[in-house]
């Protein structure tokens, strides 16, 4: 107990994203508030007009998009100055490690983008209990797969030279990917199925059905499954580290 209330203590010390009041007001309020805001005024355009689920979807996925940032910066802020080659030389499975780059993305992410959907609750006339609660569960099983994914992006690019290039490249295609704007149904067969191996589309999907069991054991299985390509392609370049074919973990 006590090396985890050290390592939460340290994460939080530590935190890119709390580095400054400033940093932490961009990285937390104003560019979530902003992707939100985007997508709103895209599904505007797109339908005519703003349909709760959608609006609630936004919340949901610009808060995953944020976790997976913050996670990922964390781990590579880390990486840069030498302490993940310090950490994962001792082998990939370091809960307290990896809970201490997570913690200070999902608190925030979660902080943030729960007033947002109590919002969006009064806004939409505030009678529909069912569908709040339904969405603050969504949430928090957002902020558990948020946390492994970001993780996994970060680990997935130990063998590059981008270490946020896999991040970069999810919350590029989060938006449309995981049906925000519209539902997947509707896509072309060849974008369905892409999306439906994307993180968080599941959890849309059970935002716009009501279906949250269902979604969220959708979701666990497509996370497990990023989890377990990450910790794969991560062990095979710690291998390859520890024979002494790559000096370090860019190559």
């Amino acid at each position: 107990m006590a090396r985890l209330m050290h390592a939460l203590r340290m994460a939080r010390i530590n935190s890119v994203s709390l580095a400054t009041p400033g940093t932490a007001v961009t990285s937390l309020l104003l560019v979530p508030a902003f992707e939100v805001v985007l997508l709103v005024v895209v599904a505007l355009g797109l339908s005519g007009r703003i349909e709760v689920d959608t609006a609630y979807a936004s919340v949901v996925v610009v808060c995953g998009g944020t976790i997976i940032a913050g996670v990922v910066g964390e781990i590579t802020r880390d990486r840069n100055i030498g302490v993940l080659s310090a950490v994962i030389n001792q082998g990939l499975k370091q809960p307290l490690y990896f809970l201490s780059k997570v913690l200070v993305p999902a608190v925030s992410g979660i902080a943030v983008a729960t007033p947002a959907i109590l919002l969006v609750f009064v806004v939409s006339g505030g009678d529909d209990w069912n569908k709040l609660l339904s969405v603050l569960v969504i949430l928090l099983a957002l902020m558990v797969s948020a946390s492994f994914v970001g993780v996994g992006a970060a680990l997935l690019t130990l063998g590059g030279n981008d270490p946020y290039a896999v991040g970069n490249v999810l919350q590029a295609v989060l938006a449309v990917g995981t049906g925000v704007l519209l539902p997947i149904g509707q896509y072309p067969m060849a974008l369905r199925i892409l999306s439906e191996i994307l993180p968080f589309t599941a959890l849309v999907q059970g935002i716009r059905d009501g279906q949250v069991l269902s979604a969220v054991t959708r979701e666990a299985l497509t996370v497990g499954a990023w989890s377990v390509v990450a910790a794969c392609l991560a062990g095979w370049v710690l291998h390859r580290w520890r024979s002494g074919k790559v000096r370090e973990l860019l190559w």
